[in-house]
């Protein structure tokens, strides 16, 4: 879901949202980790309150890897404002989209 909207995006993106000269690395390692990590733990911790997965241990695993990997985003953005550079890139938009559905 991410990855795909980010891919395309990424190709029709502006220099800025891509990360500059410097910065498009890491918005494609964030942008891969949003879709391949974050929002597969996002799931397993959503999904069962909808009914689609009663596994409790699969809830259990993922709420647990989840705050942790929250847990680092938190400590990297309290010392700034945006995943890479200044400004807002298609990393932020990926992680940010990864993370909708636990806070819906």
């Amino acid at each position: 879901m991410c990855l795909a909207l980010c891919g395309n995006a990424f190709h029709i993106s502006n220099a800025q949202l891509r990360g500059g000269e410097t910065g498009q690395a890491k918005v494609g390692e964030y942008a891969f980790n949003a879709e391949h990590d974050i929002f597969d733990m996002v799931l397993g911790w959503v999904l069962p309150a909808t009914g689609l997965s009663p596994r409790e241990e699969l809830v259990k695993c993922s709420r647990g890897k989840l705050l942790i990997k929250m847990g680092e985003l938190n400590k990297l953005l309290t010392a700034r404002t945006f995943l890479v550079g200044d400004r807002i890139t298609l990393a932020d938009i990926a992680v940010a989209t990864a993370l909708l559905p636990a806070y819906q």
